[in-house]
């Protein structure tokens, strides 16, 4: 059996999968267009020593 080259598409469950990243997009401008874009981006780092 020769499977080089064949095509196959990753399910939208596979993290990482463009159709994965596209539902997580999706997601997140729905809840932007339900409560409004957020005003602030705030991130933190810590140091796990």
């Amino acid at each position: 059996m020769n499977d080089q080259g064949a095509r196959f598409v990753l399910p939208a469950s596979f993290t990482g999968s463009p159709i994965y990243m596209k539902n997580n997009y999706l997601d997140a401008m729905a809840i932007c267009r339900h409560f409004g874009f957020p005003d602030l981006f705030i991130t933190f780092t810590c140091n796990p020593k």
